[in-house]
C-alpha cells in the first residue's frame, strides 16, 4: 500500500534489501581499497552478479559518474 502511495511521487525510491555474506563482505573491502565509497561499492558489486571482476571494471570505467 505504501509503494501504492508514493509511486507517483518522482522524489520516492524504492529501497532493496540485498543480503551479504562474509565472503561478499570481503569483496566490497577490497573494492573500497580501489578508493570508491562503500554505497557506490556495494551498487557496482550488486549490479555486477556478485562478480568482483566485473565490478571492479565497472567501477573504473563508470565510478565516478556514479558519485
Amino acid at each position: 500500500l505504501r509503494d501504492e502511495m508514493f509511486a507517483s511521487d518522482p522524489h520516492f525510491k524504492k529501497r532493496t534489501v540485498a543480503q551479504l555474506n562474509a565472503e561478499d563482505e570481503e569483496a566490497i573491502e577490497r573494492l573500497m581499497g580501489l578508493g570508491f565509497p562503500r554505497p557506490i561499492v556495494i551498487q557496482a558489486f550488486l549490479a555486477c552478479d556478485k562478480d568482483e571482476n566485473q565490478a571492479a571494471n565497472f567501477l573504473f570505467d563508470q565510478g565516478d559518474d556514479l558519485m
